[in-house]
């Protein structure tokens, strides 16, 4: 027999993860993906799948589970820059191959984002002496 009731109006969880906080880790159930995620050797670190398949709760739980976790958001890494760069825009319409220059800019993101996150560089002084 099944415990749980539901009754009419009854409001269970939202419809996403990200606005879940008070259902998403009282009912998170680990599987062999949740596993494979918190592996760092593992391919499975990278989480592919389609709209509403569980990725962000996952990644969401890694977070709550992992100390040590940062996550990054291309929207909030000045990528309107690149997307309303005049000089890119008349590179597209004269029919130039942009592919190995997204893959570098790509890289050269990342790359600076894991280092502000390693060493928690937060303003240009500390930016500076990093290296030193």
């Amino acid at each position: 027999m099944n415990p749980v009731i539901l009754k009419a109006g009854m409001s269970i969880g939202t419809g996403n993860a990200e606005s879940d906080d008070d259902l998403l880790f009282e009912c998170f159930v680990t599987y062999p993906p949740v596993d494979e995620a918190l592996k760092i050797a593992s391919a499975g670190m990278i989480l592919a799948g389609r709209t509403g398949s569980g990725k962000t709760a996952i990644l969401r739980y890694v977070q709550v589970q992992e100390t040590h976790t940062s996550e990054v958001d291309p929207a909030e890494m000045s990528m309107n820059y690149v997307a309303n760069s005049d000089a890119l825009r008349f590179l597209h319409a004269i029919g130039a191959d942009l592919d190995l220059l997204f893959q570098v800019l790509w890289k050269h993101v990342l790359c600076l984002e894991f280092i502000r996150l390693r060493w928690g560089v937060d303003n240009a002084a500390k930016s500076v002496t990093i290296f030193d």
